[in-house]
């Protein structure tokens, strides 16, 4: 993770909810073209701007090799919160409110109901000594057998029985700033997000949250040792399009994987879903063909949600 890679690509940060994107941080940018000629571009009030054109080209206009940034004082003080809704939908029009409202929260992710159960669990558990590598175990093996048919899963946990099972969604927030404003700010998100039918569970999810961040991609290397295959889908829409988005993904996916999903990268004007997915091979498939069946039904899953 480079600075030159954040402007190449376009990224957002974590906490872009607050800080903005890379782009919103860029004041110039001097960079090489094909021919060798060193151009730099700063951003200007009036006339043409060309460093919006720069920041995501992903290197087909020029190399990046220095760039002038917009810097923001690290924060010395942060408020932390955590509510649960009844419904995925409830918790994105919650935080629409939120940021409608005028507040600005650094981070705010919403979990739908299986991925907030994970995001529950937190920590990475702690690897168990072993002489040797050990094939997996009667867990790979039912879990292998679920995903083989992932319908009625995916239909079970979108359900309002299954969405109360796990605990239902889990939305977490944090403010950043000086101390008076983190904490004024998550008292008037609590006072907010409690009005519109959230029920407040403490700091604790969203320290968690903080401190165990990157530990789902610890978690993954079981999951494919199994046998099966994981990834991500992230898009965004405006709101009034986020509901026909969520589900028609989703609808599309679940045909052929486990599909879970959470919201980040709110605005005002709309949000991110970051869709996760985990598949097997087709059932009935034979040993030697196992790779190919998953490799069929990871492209069709590409395919269909792609066309949603």
């Amino acid at each position: 993770s480079t600075v030159g890679g954040w402007v190449a690509a376009r990224s957002a940060g974590q906490n872009s909810g607050y800080y903005g994107k890379i782009e919103d941080m860029v004041a110039g940018v001097e960079c090489v073209t094909g021919t060798g000629e060193i151009v730099s571009f700063h951003r200007r009030q009036r006339g043409p701007d060309l460093v919006p054109l720069l920041v995501g080209s992903e290197g087909t206009l020029a190399v990046v090799t220095s760039v002038r940034l917009r810097l923001h004082s690290a924060p010395t003080a942060r408020g932390f919160g955590a509510w649960t809704f009844p419904t995925t939908e409830a918790g994105w029009s919650a935080m629409r409110e939120l940021f409608q409202s005028g507040l600005r929260p650094a981070v705010c992710r919403l979990y739908d109901p299986f991925d907030a159960m994970l995001a529950r669990r937190g920590a990475v558990k702690k690897e168990k000594k072993s002489p040797g590598a050990k094939s997996p175990g009667l867990g790979s093996a039912a879990l292998r057998r679920l995903l083989q048919s992932p319908e009625s899963f995916n239909s079970l946990l979108e359900s309002s029985v299954g969405a109360r099972a796990l605990g239902g969604s889990l939305l977490i927030v944090i403010f950043e700033g000086n101390d008076e404003r983190a904490h004024r700010e998550i008292e008037e998100a609590q006072r907010m997000l409690s009005s519109l039918g959230g029920t407040y569970e403490g700091e604790g999810p969203a320290r968690r949250w903080l401190q165990h961040r990157y530990s789902i991609s610890y978690r993954q290397a079981p999951v494919i040792a199994s046998g099966l295959f994981l990834d991500t889908m992230e898009v965004a829409a405006s709101w009034s399009n986020l509901a026909a988005l969520y589900d028609g993904v989703r609808r599309a996916m679940g045909e052929h994987v486990f599909v879970m999903a959470h919201l980040s990268h709110a605005y005002p004007d709309g949000c991110c879903i970051y869709f996760s997915f985990a598949g097997s091979a087709r059932s009935g498939v034979k040993k030697g063909e196992w790779d190919a069946s998953c490799e069929s039904v990871y492209d069709a899953t590409w395919r269909a949600a792609l066309d949603a």
